[in-house]
């Protein structure tokens, strides 16, 4: 899998080796350093193994979304399940029949073996419990993929493939006169003339890279994808389809076709 990264090491539109797990990104350094990327930071993914699998919802291992590779996933954990072998093994507290015997070594050392009879416990959650208890058998790590079965993978870029594969850049807005009026967090932001609320941000490559739109002093970050003709919305450090409340239906309507206006403004300037 590769992403293409908006920046990075302060050049933009990098192409990164990277891995997903966890429901994050990750890339490593020259140096095998792992750094997790935010997912708005992400414009494209490419290689995906994600398309057409599933992922485990306890070990987040992918898995082929088929019955039989979902059947085997979940066959091959329960497979390493051996209490007498297991980590987590611990003798109870009902010993009884308690021996010990002591063997000199000769050199004034002893082995010292104990015997004794006792339950034994599995001591992997909080609570100890008999490994012959249904709740030890229940709770063993080693079935827990079964009992939490699998998800759909829940990411932007499974559930719209390429959503930003269309960049439009500066010209556009200078082609319909819309002002340059500040450079703000590394973007230069033009007015788009929606009553001071909607700014086109443009990054170092005269590419618009995002829109922001102002109410009572809050700045709400959205990203258009041109494919899909669809807004979407900072929401921490991913993507998100659903809106800040303060935004009503109305208004994302009118954002909506105002940016999207641009597009096929550019897209006429295209074929031209």
């Amino acid at each position: 899998m590769e992403i293409l990264i908006r920046n990075w090491d302060n050049t933009s539109y990098v192409w990164k080796a990277a891995t997903w797990k966890n429901g994050e990104y990750y890339i490593e350094d020259d140096c095998g350093f792992e750094y997790g990327i935010k997912q708005t930071n992400i414009l494209a993914v490419r290689d995906d193994n994600r398309i057409g699998y599933v992922q485990c919802n306890y070990c987040n291992e992918l898995i082929e979304n088929t019955p039989e590779s979902i059947e085997r996933h979940y066959a091959e954990s329960e497979a390493k399940k051996d209490c007498l072998k297991c980590e987590y093994l611990r003798a109870g507290n009902k010993r009884k029949d308690k021996t010990t015997t002591y063997t000199p070594n000769g050199d004034g050392t002893y082995r010292i073996v104990e015997s004794y009879v006792s339950n034994l416990i599995c001591n992997q959650s909080y609570w100890p419990m008999d490994i012959e208890s249904n709740d030890a058998k229940r709770n063993c790590q080693y079935v827990q993929c079964r009992r939490h079965g699998v998800q759909q993978i829940d990411d932007i870029f499974v559930r719209y493939p390429e959503p930003f594969v269309r960049q439009i850049t500066v010209d556009v807005l200078d082609a319909k006169k819309y002002p340059f009026e500040a450079y703000n967090n590394g973007f230069f932001e033009y007015d788009l003339k929606s009553r001071d609320t909607l700014k086109a941000c443009v990054n170092e490559l005269g590419i618009i890279d995002h829109f922001v739109y102002i109410s009572r002093g809050w700045r709400y970050y959205l990203y258009y994808s041109d494919k899909y003709e669809k807004l979407f919305y900072l929401d921490g450090s991913k993507y998100s389809e659903r809106m800040h409340a303060i935004m009503t239906e109305t208004k994302i309507n009118s954002t909506l076709k105002k940016i999207s206006a641009l597009y096929k403004e550019a897209n006429g300037n295209d074929e031209e």
